[in-house]
């Protein structure tokens, strides 16, 4: 399948358009792998993730180490075992 593109001439996105944009195709991915985060959860961590990501467009880590920031950022869930 092709993902869907926004049209050339059109304008783009407000930076919290964006954000949003991103955190919710981020949710509906993750959701559907049976995550034991609440929706509420698995959205802050997605936002709290592209946020992350973005400050380090504009100012890189020194190391590059961004999945380190947004490990760091985030606190672990233990896995659940799933029955089925």
């Amino acid at each position: 399948a092709v993902p869907a593109q926004r049209r050339a001439d059109g304008p783009l996105p407000s930076p919290g358009d964006f954000v949003q944009m991103v955190r919710d195709r981020a949710v509906a991915v993750l959701s559907g792998t049976g995550a034991a985060r609440t929706d509420g959860e698995l959205a802050r961590s997605c936002e709290l993730a592209v946020r992350i990501a973005l400050s380090c467009v504009a100012a890189p880590p020194a190391d590059g180490a961004v999945a380190d920031l947004v490990r760091g950022a985030l606190h672990r869930q233990p896995v659940q075992d799933r029955v089925g």
